[in-house]
Order: C-alpha cells, then sequence, then structure tokens
C-alpha cells in the first residue's frame, strides 16, 4: 500500500512538474525567466487593460507571478492579439514596451540592476522583445547619447535642430532595418517599430517647439518648421497601436491651439475669457475625426479632470467618453462643446 502512495505521488510531480513547463497552448503566451538581484518577491506584470488606456498610455497591473527562492517567475496569459507590455519588480521597472503576441513563449532574464535584461532567443518574438531592449539601451539609455537627446539639443537653434532629428530618425531606422537583416518580420511587428520610430521623432519636433515657446524663443520658429505635418501624418489608422501616436496627436492639437494664442487668434472674442480645455476640445472636434479625435479628447479631459475638486462632481469617473464630454460642459457651460 506504501509502494502505492509512494507511486502515485510521484506520478503527481511528474505531471505538475510537465504542466508547470508547458509550452503555450491555443491563445496561451508565456513569460517566465530569473532575476538575481530582485527587490521584492514579486513581479508584476503591466499593460493596457482597455483601448482608453492605450490611448492615455496608461499600463496598469494585469497580472503578479511570485519569486521562488532561485528568482524564477513564470506568466500564463491568454491575448488575442499583440501588445505592449513593462515588467516590474518592486518600484523597479525591469523592462517597458516589450512585444506580447498569442502563442509566444518568451524566456526574460535580468542579471544585475545594471545589465541590459536578456531575451533567451528561441523564436521570432524573442528576437524582436531583444531588439527593443536593444533599441531603448542605444538611442535612450547609452550615456552620450541620452545626454545629446535630453539636454545639449535644448541649446540647437530650430535649424540645427531638424537636422538633428532628421538624422536620429535616419540612424533608428537603418538600426533597425540591419538588426534583421533579410530576415522576414512579423508583419505587426514591422509597422508598430516603423511608425513608432517615425511618430516619435515627430513628437520631438513638437516637443521641442513647445520648449522654445516655454522660454519665450517662439520667434524662433517659423511656419516651414512644421512642413513635416501632412495629412497622412495627422490622421494613420496604421499607426493606432504606436504609443508615440498618441502622444503625437495630443501634442499636435495643442500645439495648434497654442500657436493660435500666439497669433491672438484666440480667444476669438476679447471680451471672452480664454478657457484652455474648451478651445483644444474645439480643435480637436474641428480638425480630427474619430477614433483620432478621441484619443485627444481623452488625454485633455483628463489632463483637465485631474485640476478640479471632484467631490463637487458625484458620479463621474475618467471613461467613457460621453461621460467626460458631459463632465465638460457642466464644467463650462455656455461655452459651445
Amino acid at each position: 500500500m506504501r509502494l502505492f502512495y509512494l507511486a502515485l505521488f510521484t506520478l503527481w510531480l511528474v505531471i505538475t512538474g510537465c504542466n508547470s513547463n508547458k509550452p503555450a497552448g491555443e491563445n496561451q503566451t508565456i513569460i517566465k525567466g530569473t532575476i538575481n538581484y530582485p527587490k521584492s518577491n514579486k513581479v508584476y506584470l503591466f499593460g493596457y487593460a482597455s483601448t482608453v488606456d492605450k490611448y492615455l498610455l496608461n499600463k496598469t497591473a494585469i497580472d503578479s507571478a511570485q519569486l521562488d527562492n532561485k528568482g524564477d517567475y513564470f506568466f500564463s496569459l491568454k491575448r488575442n492579439k499583440p501588445d505592449l507590455f513593462d515588467l516590474r519588480n518592486g518600484t523597479t521597472d525591469l523592462a517597458s514596451n516589450l512585444y506580447l503576441s498569442p502563442h509566444d513563449n518568451l524566456i526574460i532574464n535580468f542579471p544585475a540592476p545594471d545589465q541590459k535584461p536578456i531575451v533567451i532567443e528561441n523564436s521570432d518574438a524573442a528576437k524582436y522583445n531583444q531588439f527593443i531592449i536593444d533599441f531603448i539601451d542605444s538611442f535612450y539609455i547609452n550615456p552620450k547619447i541620452k545626454h545629446f537627446y535630453y539636454i545639449a539639443t535644448n541649446y540647437l537653434d530650430a535649424d540645427e535642430y531638424i537636422t538633428y532629428c532628421n538624422d536620429r530618425q535616419n540612424k533608428q531606422l537603418s538600426f533597425y532595418r540591419n538588426y534583421f537583416g533579410s530576415d522576414d518580420i512579423n508583419p505587426d511587428f514591422n509597422k508598430l517599430m516603423i511608425n513608432d520610430i517615425n511618430y516619435q521623432s515627430a513628437v520631438d519636433r513638437l516637443m521641442y517647439a513647445w520648449k522654445k515657446r516655454m522660454k519665450g524663443e517662439n520667434s524662433k520658429i517659423d511656419s516651414s518648421y512644421y512642413n513635416f505635418i501632412t495629412p497622412s501624418l495627422i490622421e494613420n489608422k496604421e499607426a493606432l497601436e504606436s504609443p508615440a501616436y498618441m502622444r503625437f496627436l495630443y501634442l499636435y492639437i495643442k500645439d495648434k491651439y497654442e500657436r493660435m494664442v500666439e497669433k491672438g487668434e484666440l480667444p476669438r472674442s476679447k471680451t471672452e475669457k480664454l478657457i484652455p480645455a474648451v478651445e483644444v476640445y474645439k480643435l480637436a472636434t474641428a480638425n480630427l475625426n474619430h477614433p483620432y479625435r478621441d484619443v485627444v479628447l481623452y488625454n485633455l479631459v483628463l489632463s483637465d479632470w485631474k485640476t478640479i475638486n471632484k467631490k463637487e462632481y458625484p458620479g463621474y469617473s475618467i471613461t467613457p467618453l460621453d461621460t467626460l464630454i458631459s463632465w465638460l460642459r457642466i464644467q463650462y457651460p455656455d461655452k459651445g462643446i
């Protein structure tokens, strides 16, 4: 009898051991690995819980995993479409904006706090994620490049900054193409990466103009600076998965508003008080179609929502959009919203 129970127990161990390492099944996605110097005993997977969260670039914890005594973690999820995710341990972001697709089986190790994550190359998905890590390291973490991007560019004039942006964009595109060479690239991943590189360059251009405006140096930027903005750049259904595109849309409308204020085109009536949220709302609805308009409106109203006393508006939340617009009409009556 004891031998029977021992055999049964051994069989159970074999079965459970196999299940813990089973390959991804239908719509099942696996993320696992080792953290050598963890800050806490849990790892959190952050992602977009809804389309609204994606518009707001607001990732939330969608799952957590307990580290074992070796620092190993394991996630098993069901995914219906590709998306971006972050891994966080305690307050430390281990990796950001990694790429996750249905059926992926990713092994991501974290050797030390001052070292890049290592993705074990066992699939195309692994190579895509190692590319993202290497790309971020090359263009955002490398000390020399980071200093020039965040600090030194503030001292460039508009023409110099245009040249810098174009050069940086071309280097990033070349880095991407050379990384994969003649390999076939998943169309969704390819579209995401190309759009994110191109729209981040557009975001940088708009941010430079905003910084100059804040310093009172906006007169040094003329209309030719904005030649990169075209109708196809503004409303691009192929870019709706790109985080940089979300930032671009909001900054584009805000920049349009700020330039109208500079030119004296706003407020339209000199007797009216200028309310930025209302004017940006009107510009978004007049210049953008759905769903591009919604990206701007969610970001606009959430930004304004953060400034008011929530107790004065019981029953309102940041979603859905019609609720937000309803609140905006109450907050700013008789403003044509």
